[in-house]
């Protein structure tokens, strides 16, 4: 029976690939008598043999290496063609992964992508990167790529062009070429009708009438093959442009011709006679011999037939003459984006008035610009309620504040301060940091302004902000006799004028803005570009040249260049014309917002020009200078210019020398290298001052071929439970704790491949540019750079004594049998956290670091890994109050009203599709920021995990929830887990707390575990994380949260070993289900357990070795609670002191 089953279904598969196959295919395997034979058949024909697949291996190998994108190719077009490679490369056994294809298309881009390449290889991890985000991202630079080289005629001034025919030259019309494709043939009537074409058709007439012509003879003047007609070449012919010629005929006249055809692809001109005579001229063909006239009879041309059966006309293209020029750019769109985007009215009054030199009298367009519809969208405006009182300058000014920004500018301001003369509504604005800085400000403002103008302000309005309604802002101002107007709460149109004014100049900076997609940061820049041409629009102060002084910045690398330049990309004018300066007679009537003198060139600008040193713009804001004084420059061209930075690369090159890491060579015949560029750090202490500029030479890692250049890349690093642990165990029996860092830690891993790098920038070997290094050790930037020096610490660690954690590779003990010494270190890549009970021992295993590496000793453990420790007499407290600051000063919360609770009790944060959407890369940023701060904050854990469910699409009740993290955070601001040092009768117990919260989640009714581990009462180890399955009662939730904390448990109990640390007694979990303790116990399976996952009964198997004990404990005290949901106030102050969350001041009392 099986055989006649499997007998049935070769029948059936030999049958389908009969039916599946052409005739020459069929004749290959008509012998076969199985299906398995055909198949076996087919595929040796058409794949060939493994001799076969290595040589096409081989062969598309060498095209993949080979294959680089062309200028002109698009880049989706150069994805498919390596597609295409590597798809028959995986067809002849050769599979090329994700990666590799990513790393291929960006070592195969042309320089314009240059840019792009750098920024996805520092911000994205190839790793996971999948093709098509690749080719998504590169689209998007490839548009922008393409439209501004689009508007390359609108950079020039004037523009005049003018195409010479195809071939150029003397013309040859007619000869040797008809219409491709055309159905020139066809007449209106019957398909039998017979027709002909003479000159511009085939070389000789042709019927259609169906009786068979003899084609022996005739010979295409396409392909210069004979045998078909040139109508029968498959070939289409694309126009490009259509437009006028002028041609000079034999007796020297020149001849306009209009609607003329562009094809570059045509060998040869045509002259339609179709189109001739359809404009009224008159074409005689006699005696061979064409003659054509005008529409007044007037013969114009003659020409006899050739040999070809074709008229030729000797033409030749008229010598171009430029009569003139126009402007192909509207000249009215250039300076509406020059000035700001300015409205067109004001624009128009700027050169009807003549208040710019070199502006011309503006049109106003019809349509509307598409980038101010965008950046000056707003609400509908309310009337006018308070009509104008002030009858002189600064009788009444407005003044509010605008902000904050979302992202700060580079000096970091996040508000300004705007200032309105309701009399000249003349507008001064100032950048602040914070709205506390408001009441200085303003007392700057009236000094200048009263000075300037010999006026003193009479009535301040303003909104009711409490920036403005000091104690110290309104005594001022009573002292000052000025009276003080506040608005109505919630009324903003009340101060109307302060409003429209900050509405006015933040359309302007969001169109400049957009028009160039500049980055945020550049508002405040913006902003004072927009009110300065704001300003010139509103009265004549004098004459404003178009020429003026300018500050110009770098903002790709966030630098300005510090001497004003002259810069004019659009047209130089040689101008010898004295600079005006501005009008005197009107100084005081009109308060302006600075005096500036134009320095007007006398030599023809070329690209730009610079002033002296101490030509420093007076205007502008000082402090961008002083802010880049410690900046870290992003190119070598911006670091070879400053000695510090000069001194840092030199100590680099240094230490590789020294660490013999690399040894100068010429490149092998069949190897690669590796490019190599510098990365600049300016690293700070734990106060924020600068202790160290540190230049580091990396290699472009991407660059590296898998299996080639690189094997295997992880290296471990210890976890932040065991240091935690280390620390507990450490201020118990007082052991002293240190902290060391290796210099260059990667320059001393060995390599076991073999890799070339580039001679680095600036330190290239006279005489010898040619030739690359060959490593020795590994480089940073190189994949297995981590991996390499773990290798070569560990060795060394073991070498000397050392034994390694068989279940945290990142901690080593050294253990004396004899004298019952410990000596306990931490790594985490290059930082080591060193403790034992003999500070000898320390001692000298410092002493030998520094003999085997370059080391620096950090002394007493303070901040390792952005952690914080201070001992106290209590014990050590870990916090992290620094990261603390700086999280709440990014995110600008730092002065917000603390909360008492992280979340508030029961929270029904869902997916809400109909929310108001929040920036949710700014979300990330802060629910990432808040993950860090966990490791010394357990109190954090619940709601931060919460709020990380949402991460992929946040709602503006989301951001409300982080932010309620971030003010409790603000109000916490010095707590952290104390490892207390002063138990009594301490024994080796470790004891947790595992709770869940049944169907806690409102989207998918998933429970929340939460657990805590203390070893010497103090936290080592906590979490608070969403199960994977449904519980369908709360004695299964508590169940699986059970198993899980007793996963964590038993690495814990491994690790302690590996301290030479015994627990006196097993393992104690504390749960408050009886119900779940009696299931863990109870090994019969029964209607409540027998869905349970196999894995969650590994508790079960623990509780009956004995490793663990579960203890019931009341709801009361279950200090995980506090993982697992949102609690009330009391309840929450009262779980977070019990899991030893606690501040610096109680710790010293």
């Amino acid at each position: 029976m099986e055989y006649r089953a499997n007998k049935k279904k070769d029948c059936k598969a030999i049958y389908l690939i009969h039916q599946s196959v052409d005739e020459v295919n069929f004749d290959k395997i008509s012998a076969c008598t199985t299906a398995k034979q055909a198949w076996e058949t087919l595929e040796r024909c058409h794949t060939g043999g493994m001799k076969v697949k290595k040589v096409k291996l081989q062969a598309l190998r060498k095209q993949y290496e080979h294959t680089e994108m062309e200028d002109d190719e698009k880049i989706e077009d150069f994805f498919n063609k390596v597609k295409v490679i590597t798809n028959s490369m995986a067809l002849n056994g050769e599979t090329i992964s994700d990666e590799q294809f990513c790393e291929k298309i960006l070592r195969s881009l042309p320089p314009r992508f240059d840019f792009i390449v750098c920024t996805i290889e520092e911000t994205k991890d190839l790793s996971t990167m999948t093709p098509a985000e690749l080719l998504s991202t590169l689209q998007a630079r490839e548009l922008r790529f393409s439209e501004r080289n689009g508007d390359k005629k609108s950079d020039q001034a004037l523009y005049a062009s003018s195409k010479k025919s195809h071939g150029g030259g003397k013309k040859q019309w007619g000869k040797n070429k008809g219409k491709d494709n055309q159905d020139h043939h066809k007449t209106q009537g019957s398909d039998k009708t017979e027709s002909s074409s003479k000159g511009g058709g085939g070389g000789s007439h042709y019927k259609h009438s169906g009786q068979k012509f003899n084609k022996k003879n005739i010979k295409c003047y396409n392909c210069d093959k004979v045998g078909h007609f040139a109508s029968e070449y498959d070939r289409t012919l694309q126009a490009e442009g259509m437009g006028k010629m002028v041609i000079t005929r034999d007796d020297g006249k020149n001849v306009i011709m209009e609607d003329v055809l562009y094809v570059p692809a045509m060998k040869s001109n045509l002259l339609s006679i179709g189109q001739l005579i359809q404009k009224g001229f008159e074409v005689k063909m006699k005696n061979n011999s064409l003659s054509l006239f005008d529409t007044k009879h007037k013969l114009i041309l003659k020409t006899p037939l050739t040999k070809n059966r074709t008229f030729q006309i000797n033409m030749s293209t008229a010598k171009l003459m430029c009569l003139g020029a126009i402007e192909t750019e509207d000249r009215n769109w250039i300076w509406h984006a020059r000035i700001g985007h300015l409205n067109f009215k004001s624009l128009r009054e700027l050169g009807t008035n003549h208040m710019v030199n070199g502006l011309p009298i503006i049109k106003v367009p019809e349509k509307v610009c598409k980038v101010c519809m965008i950046g000056k969208q707003t609400r509908k405006s309310f009337k006018s309620e308070i009509p104008s009182r002030a009858r002189n300058q600064l009788e009444v000014v407005h003044s509010d504040v605008c902000g904050p920004f979302e992202v700060a500018t580079l000096a970091g301001n996040r508000y300004f301060i705007s200032f309105v003369d309701e009399f000249s509504r003349m507008m001064w604005i100032y950048l602040i940091k914070a709205k506390s800085e408001s009441f200085d400000v303003f007392k700057k403002f009236k000094k200048k302004v009263e000075k300037e103008s010999e006026k003193s302000i009479k009535i301040f309005r303003t909104d009711g902000g409490g920036e403005f309604t000091s104690n110290e802002f309104k005594q001022f101002l009573v002292e000052q006799g000025i009276e003080h107007e506040v608005t109505a709460p919630y009324t903003p149109q009340h101060n109307g004028l302060a409003e429209r004014r900050n509405r006015t100049v933040l359309n302007m900076v969001r169109s400049m803005l957009r028009e160039k997609s500049l980055p945020s940061f550049l508002w405040g820049e913006a902003a004072s570009t927009a009110l300065h041409s704001k300003q010139v629009s509103y009265k004549e102060v004098g004459q404003y040249s178009a020429r003026r002084e300018m500050e110009c910045w770098d903002w790709k690398v966030q630098n300005p260049v510090i001497n004003p330049l002259l810069l004019d990309e659009e047209h130089s004018v040689e101008d010898t014309r004295p600079a005006t300066e501005a009008s005197s007679s009107r100084a005081s009537e009109i308060i302006t917002d600075g005096t500036r003198r134009n320095r007007m060139p006398s030599t023809r600008l070329q690209d730009f020009e610079t002033y002296n040193d101490n030509a420093i713009n007076t205007d502008g804001d000082l402090v961008h200078f002083a802010l880049f004084v410690d900046s870290e420059p992003v190119s070598f061209e911006e670091a070879i210019s400053s000695d510090v930075w000069k001194k840092a690369m030199k100590e680099e090159i240094e230490a590789i020398e020294k660490n013999n890491t690399w040894f100068l060579t010429d490149l092998p015949a069949n190897k690669h290298q590796i490019a190599v560029k510098w990365v600049y750090k300016v690293k700070l202490d734990s106060n924020g001052s600068i202790s160290k500029y540190k230049a580091r030479l990396v290699a472009k890692g991407f660059l590296q071929k898998a299996g080639l250049d690189y094997q295997e890349v992880y290296a471990p690093v210890a976890r932040i439970e065991t240091i935690r642990l280390v620390i507990a165990i450490a201020s118990v029996k007082k052991w002293s704790l240190s902290q060391m860092d290796v210099k260059s830690a990667f320059l001393n891993g060995p390599l076991d491949e073999e890799v070339y790098v580039a001679q680095p920038p600036g330190f290239e070997k006279k005489g010898s540019e040619g030739m690359v290094y060959k490593l020795n050790k590994a480089l940073y930037g190189l994949k297995q750079a981590p991996r390499a020096w773990n290798k070569r610490i560990d060795s060394f660690l073991i070498q000397i004594g050392f034994k390694k954690s068989a279940v945290e590779h990142g901690l080593y003990v050294k253990h004396n049998a004899s004298s019952l010494e410990v000596l306990i270190v931490c790594l985490y890549v290059d930082d080591l956290l060193i403790t034992g009970s003999n500070d000898s021992d320390i001692a000298k295993f410092k002493g030998t670091m520094h003999s085997e590496f370059d080391m620096t000793d950090m002394g007493k453990l303070s901040y390792f890994l952005g952690l914080q420790f201070d001992e106290t007499a209590q014990g050590i407290l870990l916090h992290q109050k620094k990261y603390v600051k700086e999280l709440l000063l990014k995110f600008n919360m730092l002065g917000c009203n603390p909360a008492v609770t992280p979340i508030e009790v029961n929270p029904r944060l869902e997916l809400d599709d109909t929310g108001e959407n929040v920036n949710s890369t700014l979300y990330r940023q802060m629910v990432g920021s808040l993950r860090y701060l966990c490791n010394s904050r357990p109190d954090l854990s619940f709601a931060v995990g919460v709020v990380s469910r949402f991460v992929e699409s946040p709602k503006q009740s989301h951001m409300v929830a982080v932010k309620r993290i971030l003010r409790y955070v603000q109000g916490t601001m010095e707590f952290g887990v104390l490892f207390p040092n002063n138990i009594s009768n301490s024994v080796n117990k470790l004891e947790g707390f595992s709770d869940s919260d049944w169907c806690g989640d409102h989207v998918d009714r998933r429970s929340t575990t939460g657990y805590i581990f203390k070893f010497l009462h103090a936290p080592i180890s906590w979490c608070s994380k969403k199960q994977p399955v449904i519980a369908l009662s709360s004695c299964e939730a508590e169940y699986i949260a059970c198993a899980f904390a007793a996963c964590q448990g038993i690495w814990l109990e491994s690790l302690l070993k590996d301290i030479q640390v015994e627990l006196t007694e097993p393992i104690q979990l504390l749960v408050d289900n009886k119900s779940a303790i009696n299931l863990a116990k109870n090994p019969i399976s029964h209607g409540r357990s027998k869905h349970i996952e196999t894995r969650f009964h590994f508790i079960r198997e623990q509780v009956n070795n004995g490793r663990i004990v579960l203890k019931h404990c009341p709801t009361e005290v279950q200090e995980a609670d506090i993982l697992t949901k949102g609690l009330k106030h009391d309840r929450f102050i009262k779980l977070r002191s019990k899991i030893g969350v606690t501040t610096l001041e109680n710790t010293l009392n």
